[in-house]
């Protein structure tokens, strides 16, 4: 469990329905009160976790850490996986991913995954 700052607070006691799950897939180490993850991160996933269904209809059921903190994959109700850049300003990653969700090219695609971690495009498969 992290705080607002990106801070490990500890164990949770119990799974929480309004707090976003995040899987480090890089097993890290982890040490109460150590940063973890900045506050840019945290407020990213908070966004989202506020966000996503109202603007795509489909509710988060995971969000994974690879490599780097920098990016993430979000699973969804959509059947397909999101890449994001947490880097980034999550309105404006919102606001791209509601336009390739609208896009002719994409809307009613068997898609397996929309790659949004490179500026100003988006991949899809």
């Amino acid at each position: 469990l992290i705080d607002e700052k990106g801070k490990v607070v500890g164990e949770p006691k119990e799974r929480k329905s309004d707090i976003p799950v995040v899987e480090d897939k890089k097993n890290l180490t982890l040490e109460v009160g150590k940063s973890l993850v900045t506050t840019d991160f945290v407020d990213f996933i908070k966004y989202l976790n506020q966000h996503f269904y109202e603007n795509t209809g489909a509710k988060i059921t995971k969000v994974e850490i690879n490599e780097s903190f920098n990016e993430i994959i979000v699973y969804s109700d959509l059947k397909f996986y999101i890449m994001f850049d947490t880097t980034r300003s999550p309105e404006n990653e919102m606001k791209n991913l509601v336009t390739a969700l609208e896009n002719s090219e994409i809307k009613g695609k068997n898609l397996t995954y929309l790659d949004m971690r490179i500026k100003n495009k988006i991949f899809y498969k």
